[in-house]
């Protein structure tokens, strides 16, 4: 910037010189001094825009440079989430063999009023917003040969996903006093 201030200044100082010099009818002399201090305007805006345009690149090249390390650093990060996934579900998906192609749900509780389970319903709602809406909360009706009312937390589960259900239902103790949480097969 300091050039381009220094080259407009030269270049000023040029032009009134030889206006005051070309009264005497120089005007040759003139427009060779006027090319000259045109010239010299234009070779220092030039080096103050090519400076600039340097640091530009420069700032370009050290910021993609930054974002690069940064991406392969999340890149690192995910393989090792990936890792840890498939080693998770790997796992998992074993226990899938065991319950074959049967369907799971997990009763929470069951009781022979319904309006007693109602409270649960909604206790479990709260804790996990939109479960009844979703449908994977509800209260069933009693079984063809049975009275109970059953609070139920997911439906046509894997063997697997039931398993992961039944924990999570334990962990956040949703079960009534004096109830456990059961992982039983669908019945169509």
């Amino acid at each position: 910037m300091i050039y381009f201030i220094i080259g407009l200044i030269g270049t000023l100082l040029l032009t009134v010189i030889s206006i005051f010099t070309s009264l005497e009818g120089k005007t040759k002399f003139v427009l060779f001094i006027f090319g000259i201090a045109l010239a010299f305007f234009g070779q220092i805006f030039y080096l103050c825009n090519s400076k600039s345009r340097e640091q530009n690149v420069l700032k370009l090249l050290t910021d993609s440079q930054n974002a690069q390390k940064e991406s392969e650093n999340h890149i690192k990060d995910l393989e090792k989430t990936t890792a840890f996934i498939n080693t998770v579900v790997g796992d998992l998906s074993i226990l899938d063999k065991i319950g074959g192609t049967s369907k799971y749900y997990i009763r929470i509780a069951a009781d022979e009023s319904r309006s007693s389970l109602e409270k649960y319903l909604k206790n479990i709602d709260y804790q996990f917003k939109g479960a009844v809406s979703s449908g994977l909360v509800e209260i069933r009706n009693p079984r063809p040969s049975s009275k109970l009312y059953e609070l139920v937390f997911g439906k046509n589960l894997s063997f697997t996903a039931a398993e992961v259900m039944h924990r999570l239902a334990m962990s956040h103790r949703l079960t009534p006093p004096g109830q456990i949480a059961t992982i039983l097969p669908e019945i169509f």
